[in-house]
Formats: structure tokens, C-alpha cells, sequence
């Protein structure tokens, strides 16, 4: 299995309705699903994350 890693500047990512842009991505897919996916701290930072059993949830922080 090969791994391509792709890094971005300035990025915008959006999962559903939550979106945050500026971030700097770095992309490394290594799997057959896009299940696999991964979000990193620079994106989750901007989020309540909660998790349980096989999900994980997020929420707009309170300010």
C-alpha cells in the first residue's frame, strides 16, 4: 500500500456546516474508503468535540 501526502496553506475545510479557513492541511490517504478520513487538531481546535461509541460530534464553540 502506498501513501501520498499532499500539504496546503491557507486552506479552508469544511465538514456539514462548519467551516474554518486559514489552516495549513496536510493530507495523507492511506485507505480504500473515504471513511477514513482524518480531521487534526488545527481544525477540531475551533469546535466542542464530543465522541461515543463510533461517533464523534461537534459543535460551534459558545464565545
Amino acid at each position: 500500500m502506498s501513501c501520498a501526502i499532499a500539504l496546503a496553506s491557507d486552506s479552508s475545510v469544511t465538514v456539514r456546516s462548519l467551516a474554518v479557513s486559514g489552516l495549513r492541511v496536510g493530507a495523507g490517504y492511506t485507505g480504500s474508503s473515504d471513511d477514513g478520513a482524518l480531521l487534526g487538531q488545527n481544525f477540531l481546535q475551533h469546535f466542542d468535540v464530543e465522541t461515543g461509541q463510533d461517533l464523534m460530534g461537534l459543535r460551534n464553540r459558545e464565545s
